[in-house]
């Protein structure tokens, strides 16, 4: 059987013609169409111990992530299948870009401490951020320059919660949405800059810095 489509090559690899065969009782997976288009998504599914992180977003070139520090651990008994653990001295840093007009994180996240205050997501670089999602005393709140908001109230302690965060001109500033519902929105769409900008989930690279414990899963990064 003759399939068509169409395949992604990475822009490094090498000039020439290119062969693909498909194993018998295997399937090929295009995980651009999977992930949605996401430009980043870790799903910590690796064998628990790494401190590496397959970008299974389909990008080409992906954006792996790394472990910052020590005390990141991929676990059982994630939002769906694994979960990198965090143990509030660590984070996990990708590549990624963030766009500095239009963008979307997601990700799943369930802490270990009653009403923390900690950092959920940044791309922070270089003593500046275009976007925060952070914890504080329990409440979500989002940052974009300029820009600010937070839940009404503190979340449920010790359970898995689901964040979206958003910002651009064509949603009139930036909404945050917790399982599933929208909970927060502002004015605002960020400013542009020359700099390149990070992906950092639970902890932040500022002169104090700051760091989340708990657990992670599912994280992606549309911009």
């Amino acid at each position: 059987k003759t399939t068509t489509g169409s395949l992604t090559v990475s822009p490094v690899a090498a000039s020439g013609a290119y062969s693909l065969t498909q194993v018998a009782g295997a399937h090929i997976t295009n995980w651009r169409a999977v992930s949605g288009g996401a430009a980043l998504w870790l799903r910590f599914d690796e064998l628990p111990g790494p401190v590496w992180y397959q970008d299974t977003s389909g990008s080409q070139p992906p954006h792996d992530a790394f472990c910052m520090g020590t005390g990141c651990t991929v676990v059982n008994g994630g939002r769906f299948g694994n979960a990198v653990q965090l143990d509030g001295n660590s984070y996990v840093h990708s590549d990624a870009p963030v766009s500095p007009t239009a963008y979307a994180v997601a990700f799943w996240f369930k802490a270990s401490q009653d009403n923390p205050t900690a950092p959920l997501f940044n791309d922070y670089y270089g003593g500046e951020y275009r976007v925060k999602v952070d914890l504080e005393a329990g409440k979500i709140c989002a940052r974009i320059p300029n820009s600010a908001m937070c839940t009404a109230a503190p979340l449920s302690n010790q359970r898995w919660h689901h964040v979206v965060h958003t910002y651009g001109a064509a949603i009139g500033g930036q909404k945050l949405y917790v399982d599933g519902r929208l909970e927060a929105s502002a004015p605002g769409t960020g400013t542009a800059t020359s700099l390149t900008w990070n992906s950092n989930f639970g902890g932040t690279r500022q002169n104090v810095p700051s760091y989340f414990v708990g657990l992670i899963d599912d994280a992606r990064v549309y911009s």
